[in-house]
């Protein structure tokens, strides 16, 4: 298992604990340990180190659950509301790619395309969803 372990980069792991962590925190707000609950049933494996071999094949993953969950969790539980931020987040990353690229915005109406691009990104950053801070 420990030569397993070493063959994991060490920026995957470091990661894979920023995304635990991002998890227990968007999980805390549920309360009732409700993060040692599903973090048991989330990954293979007997030992602490299948579990970290496991984690760091899944960092994105547990990001994007973390994520969710504080949405979620921010939301009240409305789950309608937390699509539409979860929505929201998607085309501001969506707009910020295409702004910080240039190259979408060659042509005679490059210029308009952008400006309105801008409007929008500006638009869907004051619709944001504030988040709790553990």
């Amino acid at each position: 298992q420990i030569k397993e372990l070493s063959k994991i980069p060490s920026d995957k792991l470091f990661a894979a604990a920023k995304g635990i962590d991002a998890m227990k925190k968007a999980l805390d707000g549920f309360g009732g340990g409700t993060f040692s609950k599903i973090a048991g049933s989330l990954f293979g494996g007997n030992g602490p180190i299948d579990k970290l071999v496991d984690l760091a094949k899944n960092v994105k993953p547990l990001m994007k659950a973390a994520e969710a969950i504080s949405v979620i969790s921010a939301a009240g539980g409305d789950y309608a509301m937390a699509q539409a931020e979860l929505k929201r987040r998607e085309k501001v990353v969506e707009l910020e790619k295409k702004l910080g690229g240039g190259d979408s915005y060659r042509g005679s109406r490059g210029l308009e395309r952008k400006k309105s691009d801008e409007a929008e990104l500006a638009a869907l950053e004051k619709q944001k969803m504030e988040l709790k801070k553990s």
